[in-house]
């Protein structure tokens, strides 16, 4: 249970450090990059929680497609960029 309090807080501060990080930079570089980066950011934490069997989820290792994926969703993220 102990363990379980710990990793609630945590979420609870890259939560917190989250919205943080979104007000200030959100004006400065727009909302269309921030979300762009909030989605990759998503998938990159995605894959590697069903990599490695995170936080009670079944372990589904990355494939070369998935990694498709997301370097393509990545390269949006450039373009966004740009």
């Amino acid at each position: 249970k102990e363990a379980r309090r710990s990793v609630v807080w945590a979420i609870g501060l890259i939560g917190a450090f989250y919205v943080g990080v979104v007000t200030i930079a959100g004006p400065r570089v727009g909302a269309l990059l921030v979300l762009a980066l909030t989605v990759a950011g998503q998938m990159l934490t995605s894959l590697l929680v069903d990599h490695f069997g995170v936080l009670g989820f079944p372990r589904d290792p990355v494939t070369f497609t998935r990694l498709l994926g997301a370097a393509l969703l990545f390269a949006g993220v450039l373009l966004v960029a740009r």
